[in-house]
């Protein structure tokens, strides 16, 4: 049972990976044309960068075969095993040498860490398979 996303919508989350850095480097923000506060456009512009990451993590890939499909649980397998080791390890960090202050990582910089190191490292992979 195949429950990923067609081909098509990578090429979709790309394309809009590619305007949001266009955004992000220009500076432009679409505050004033959604008549939202700078802070809220903001938050606009993460959730649609991670929407756009998860496009991209949870997309078939061209030629789907099931090396593909084995190596992508055992990247993503790895990625939620660094996310948790990174989170741990900057507790501990913060801990120990921080002075006791604490800072909590939010929810979404968690899905960042975990989408980007699970992109990152299946790309990788499935190139030096080839």
């Amino acid at each position: 049972m195949d429950k990923l996303l067609p081909h098509s919508v990578k090429n979709i989350a790309l394309i809009s990976l590619l305007i949001l850095g266009i955004i992000w480097l220009t500076g432009f923000t679409p505050a004033a044309i959604f008549e939202l506060e700078s802070e809220n456009a903001l938050w606009v512009l993460k959730d649609l960068f991670l929407l756009c990451l998860l496009l991209l993590s949870f997309s078939k890939e061209k030629q789907e075969s099931e090396a593909v499909r084995s190596l992508r649980y055992k990247k993503l397998a790895g990625a939620v095993i660094f996310a948790a080791l990174s989170i741990s390890l900057g507790s501990l960090y913060s801990l120990i040498i921080g002075s006791g202050i604490y800072k909590q990582v939010s929810g979404y910089e968690i899905l960042v860490i975990l989408l980007i190191f699970y992109l990152l490292t299946f790309n990788f992979a499935k190139f030096n398979q080839q």
